[in-house]
């Protein structure tokens, strides 16, 4: 007994776009209803997030190389994260994200590299603040859960357009470039409620 086959190589080819752009318009709505719910958990988040999130300190720099320590805190005060180790290079280079929601704008610090290494190749910081989709620098004990809870969606929302290497409008990149750090010497990075990032010494 023949059977007769439900699916031909030529059939297969002919249906690859239609699942290729389901799987796309997918994607896209998905993206979408986060960025939407990221914009409506805003609400939730104190428009004032200016402080301090973020402390480093340069060991030492030479012709090759720069050794430097930072250390991410809460809104509390609290350490969230560190990150301590040497770059190939002697130029410190800070990547922030800028994510704008409404009036709210909320800073990551995202990528560390220098003159000698490539932001395609820097220290990605946010593992060191993910704290189960919550962003540690922005945790506080006076934060409710539906504070948190807006917090996590926004932070996966941005975790997702870096993944898939998008650019949507409301996520905007700010690096900050060092060109003498002063060895031992304490920096304080601070941000404000427009998003502005600022590294003062200490």
């Amino acid at each position: 007994m023949k059977y007769r086959r439900l699916f031909t190589p030529g059939i297969v080819l002919a249906a690859l776009p239609a699942v290729i752009l389901a799987v796309w318009l997918g994607f896209s709505c998905a993206l979408l209803l986060q960025s939407h719910r990221a914009v409506l958990g805003a609400k939730y988040i104190a428009e004032d997030v200016s402080g301090i999130i973020m402390r480093f300190t340069v060991y030492g720099t030479s012709d090759s190389t720069i050794s430097a320590r930072f250390w991410f805190y809460d809104r509390d005060g609290k350490e969230a994260g560190i990150i301590e180790r040497s770059w190939n290079g002697w130029e410190l280079f800070l990547e922030f994200i800028v994510a704008e929601f409404g009036d709210v704008h909320i800073v990551f610090p995202y990528k560390i590299y220098t003159n000698e290494i490539s932001h395609r190749y820097g220290t990605d910081c946010l593992p060191r603040y993910d704290r189960e989709d919550m962003p540690g620098i922005y945790d506080s004990s006076a934060l409710d859960e539906q504070q948190r809870d807006a917090f996590r969606v926004l932070f996966r929302h941005v975790k997702t357009v870096l993944e898939f290497n998008l650019s949507p409008p409301q996520i905007k990149m700010n690096t900050i470039h060092l060109r003498n750090p002063q060895v031992g010497r304490i920096y304080a990075v601070y941000v404000d409620a427009s998003g502005t990032v600022t590294v003062i010494l200490e």
